[in-house]
């Protein structure tokens, strides 16, 4: 309605739903507005960031209500790994300052050396990651095709090619019944 008032801004955090199973998925929630303007990351705070979001992803602390943290260690292994420093007191040093400006930014909280994150969009990537993305989707973890490099599997890939199985099917299938598109007399579909 053009005429109508434009609606309200609002605010939604993510929570986590149990949907049976095992299974998980992610609601928004309607929340309090945040007041403050979300500050810009520094490269070193993306670094630990991301850092945290893969070690979580592997080794965070899921409960019935989600995820609850990642211990302290998880977190600095994997960020000396991706750190760039020379030496491991240099990496050690800047991991201390990252976490204590993480933390007197308010951005992440700590009990025990477990440490959350207090951005839901962290922890709704970690969940993403750890499921291997929306659709459980993730690169080689499909079964390999082993006639892709001889070109009879309808891809030039290992994968199969939007759900035909791999190898593809070539003229007549195993009951008897032929390819529609060219009768089993061949064509570019079954490759015959």
């Amino acid at each position: 309605m053009k005429d109508a008032e434009p609606p309200r801004n609002m605010t939604f955090a993510l929570k986590s739903v149990d949907l049976g199973g095992g299974a998980s998925s992610a609601a928004l929630e309607l929340a309090e507005a945040c007041t403050t303007k979300e500050r810009q990351l520094t490269k070193v705070q993306k670094l630990a960031r991301d850092a945290y979001i893969d070690a979580a992803a592997v080794n965070g602390i899921w409960t019935a209500d989600g995820f609850t943290g990642l211990h302290l260690d998880h977190w600095r292994a994997d960020f000396y790994a991706k750190h760039t420093g020379d030496t491991i007191d240099a990496k050690r040093k800047a991991f201390g300052r990252v976490r204590q400006d993480l933390q007197s930014a308010g951005l992440i909280s700590a009990e025990n050396d477990v440490y959350l994150w207090r951005d839901s969009a962290v922890a709704l990537s970690i969940m993403f990651q750890r499921q291997g993305g929306t659709s459980g989707t993730v690169p080689d973890n499909s079964p390999e095709c082993p006639d892709a490099e001889a070109g009879m599997s309808g891809t030039d890939r290992t994968h199969p090619y939007r759900g035909v199985p791999c190898p593809a099917p070539s003229g007549v299938d195993d009951d008897g019944q032929t390819c529609p598109s060219c009768a089993g007399v061949g064509c570019a579909w079954c490759e015959q």
